[in-house]
């Protein structure tokens, strides 16, 4: 059993390394760069900023972006490592890639871990 447990994290690992780190997504980045190291995004989305709040991976970067501003999101499979006290684990997930106002670069990044749900009780 113990040996079934360790050859289906491997391969969990594996396939998660197929996909991009995380952290081979940088801020400044050119859409055209992108393309060509990652292929076309998994999906793509359109928000208009108009004062609300947001959840999610953007949350974090979405009160730098100016109220009235369009923010196109790129969506990439990838991976990241957490380093524990006692272990590290790899969670796979998705990679936000955001642009402002028609930016040719990335102008923010975010991480959504695969699985995770974003829930508000309807208080903004």
């Amino acid at each position: 059993m113990r040996a079934l447990f360790l050859a289906l994290s491997l391969l969990v690992v594996a396939c998660s390394i197929e996909s991009p780190a995380h952290s081979d997504f940088r801020i400044g980045a050119s859409r055209e760069e992108i393309r060509s190291q990652y292929g076309a995004p998994i999906r793509t989305q359109t928000l208009s900023k108009q004062g609300q709040h947001i959840w999610g991976a953007i949350e974090g970067y979405w009160e730098e972006i100016p109220n009235g501003s369009t923010v196109e999101i790129w969506v990439y499979s990838s991976w990241i490592k957490f380093n524990g006290a006692d272990e590290s684990s790899v969670q796979t997930g998705n990679t936000e890639l955001y642009f402002v106002d028609s930016s040719d670069t990335v102008t923010g990044i975010g991480f959504h871990i695969e699985g995770v749900v974003y829930e508000t009780n309807g208080e903004a």
